[in-house]
């Protein structure tokens, strides 16, 4: 088995799922969504890797974690880098993590 050319199929997969979901292509079909699932499975069953879905926190931030995550938000726009990493240290001791995007951040709290 051509184990480099398998692998790179299953990652342009993802990719190509990824934007069918992101122009929602699947939504509210759950009969496609249930084949996908199974086709990716199967396949890493094959390659024996172990896929695990990824656990979502959907805690709530108290008010002032969002706000120490806002300031960290308003160093980084202002490029006072160490500032905005003294901050992102600061939600990490107190068990948040932060995510930047483009535009925003993403609070979670840190799962042991």
């Amino acid at each position: 088995m051509n184990t480099p050319e398998a692998l790179g199929r299953c990652f342009r997969l993802i990719r190509d799922l990824g934007e069918a979901f992101d122009r929602g292509e699947y939504e509210g079909d759950e009969n496609s969504l249930e084949r996908v699932r199974k086709g990716f499975q199967a396949t890493c069953d094959a390659l024996g890797l172990v896929v695990r879905a990824k656990e979502v926190n959907t805690e709530k931030a108290p008010s002032e974690i969002q706000d120490l995550a806002r300031r960290r938000w308003e160093s980084k726009k202002a490029k006072d880098w160490s500032k905005a990493d003294q901050l992102r240290e600061e939600l990490l001791s107190v068990g948040w993590e932060v995510k930047d995007d483009k535009d925003s951040f993403e609070l979670s709290r840190v799962l042991d």
